[in-house]
């Protein structure tokens, strides 16, 4: 019985020098779902949302980089990030969290939304001594209209570390099934890597 527990508990420690041995070479297991897709009736309902499942994320993190790179999801950015904001100020978080355009005025948590390369530059020079620590104070959350006719990129099946096209091919998949009324429109919330978020919007 003993030599059968110390197997198991052999097996158990292999597993997970393994697993963190493909997190540290750089290769992400799945893509996790942090909200499973839901209606989606408002901005407002999105950001409550937001704001309740990336809590731990608003407390424990200094900065949040808001990016998007399609017309429709900047459409969709401004709006969000202004119920974000006023739901926010309905935490602890009170006065903590400024929405700023220079990385030199960030003091307490800042977000800055489709930062250029001079300001992503600045972000990285300001912050260099905290950015190279084990744990980022940075985390990026996307925002992105989809579609639910997206054609699935079968090269995504084999790939080990997801390009942003894959994740986006493989979360889309991933939650069809669960968008079950077709006359409905959904969001739903991903996270690939340690500190890249994703929100789907349907068109």
């Amino acid at each position: 019985m003993k030599k059968v527990t110390w197997l198991v508990i052999g097996l158990c420690l292999i597993i997970t020098a393994a697993m963190i041995s493909l997190f540290r070479s750089g290769i992400s297991l799945r893509v996790a779902t942090l909200i499973k897709p839901s209606e989606f009736h408002s901005v407002d309902g999105v950001a409550e949302a937001l704001v309740v499942r990336l809590y731990p994320e608003f407390q424990s993190k200094k900065i949040l980089i808001v990016v998007t790179t399609d017309n429709e999801g900047k459409a969709w950015a401004i709006p969000l990030l202004v119920s974000l904001r006023e739901r926010l100020q309905a935490t602890p978080l009170k006065g903590d969290m400024e929405f700023l355009t220079q990385a030199q005025d960030c003091v307490k948590k800042c977000v800055f939304y489709n930062p250029s390369e001079e300001l992503a530059r600045e972000i990285r020079e300001k912050f260099q001594t905290e950015l190279t620590a084990e744990k980022s104070p940075v985390f990026r959350l996307h925002i992105w209209q989809f579609s639910r006719e997206e054609a699935w990129k079968p090269q995504c099946e084999s790939m080990h570390r997801l390009t942003e096209e894959c994740v986006r091919a493989v979360s889309i998949r991933e939650s069809l099934r669960k968008m079950k009324d077709p006359k409905k429109k959904y969001f739903f919330l991903k996270k690939y890597n340690h500190n890249e978020y994703y929100l789907f919007l349907e068109k």
